[in-house]
This record gives structure tokens, C-alpha cells and sequence, in this order.
């Protein structure tokens, strides 16, 4: 199962070329650890278009146990995304 999200729940900072949004924004956290381990994809309601996102990295705190975000990346157009735990 990978996450579908739309374009419209991101934001996109054109600096670092990366695609930002809060979990809380896009999907029930229960839905998102389900599927996120097969990628996101990030659909452009306006072009019509995806682009798949695979999971690069998961920040967590010193303990290792509260996550901070989980990182995307899609090779092809060398853009990101960050999904933040809030």
C-alpha cells in the first residue's frame, strides 16, 4: 500500500526543493505507519501527474524512541519530502 497525497495538502520550499506538511494535516497516523514503508506518492491535481517518494530517513530524538519526521526522496527529479510528527 503506498500513501496518495495531493499536492494541495503540501508545501513546497523551491530553495531546498522539498515538499513539507504535518501528519496530522494529510492522514490518521495509524494509516500513514501502515503504508508509508512502501513510499508516498504525490499526486499534482493540476498536471494530472504523480511522482513516488521512497523513505530515506527517520529522525528520532536521542532516545530513539519519539520520531520527529520521516524523510522521502525521489531520485528522478531530486526533490523531497518531510512529513512531520506533530
Amino acid at each position: 500500500m503506498m500513501i496518495k497525497i495531493s499536492t494541495n495538502n503540501l508545501h513546497y520550499n523551491k530553495k531546498t526543493k522539498t515538499f513539507v506538511a504535518e501528519i496530522s494535516d494529510l492522514i490518521k497516523f495509524s494509516d500513514f505507519k501502515k503504508g508509508f514503508m512502501s513510499g508516498v506518492e504525490i499526486f499534482n491535481p493540476k498536471t494530472n501527474k504523480s511522482k513516488r517518494y521512497f523513505l530515506s530517513k527517520i529522525d528520532k530524538d536521542g532516545s530513539d524512541e519519539d520520531i520527529y519526521g520521516w524523510n522521502f526522496e525521489n531520485e528522478e527529479t531530486r526533490t523531497k519530502l518531510l512529513i512531520i510528527n506533530d
